[in-house]
């Protein structure tokens, strides 16, 4: 962790199942614009075999809102195919 980032208990909200609710340990930056995690999740949208059938979960504070609360933006790499994150 480098000296511009500090240890807090983040709050995941929406998302997959093996995520939501959770609250984790993660560093978070002193910047909330860089704060946020593409995460492994078993429970990925089902999607063609020609596309990336293992997309990471994204999670990031809303703006303004406490950095240490996380919403569920979606997949990365993303895909039409994909339900909107709410």
């Amino acid at each position: 962790m480098s000296e511009r980032e500090r240890e807090t208990t983040v709050h995941f909200i929406g998302g997959p199942a093996d995520w939501r609710g959770r609250r984790v340990a993660m560093p978070v930056p002193e910047d909330p614009a860089e704060a946020g995690a593409y995460l492994i999740s078993a429970e990925t949208p089902e999607r063609p075999a020609h596309e990336d059938t293992a997309p990471r979960a994204v999670y990031e504070p809303e703006p303004g809102g406490p950095v240490d609360v996380w919403h569920f933006q979606g997949w990365f790499p993303s895909s039409p195919s994909d339900p909107p994150p709410s």
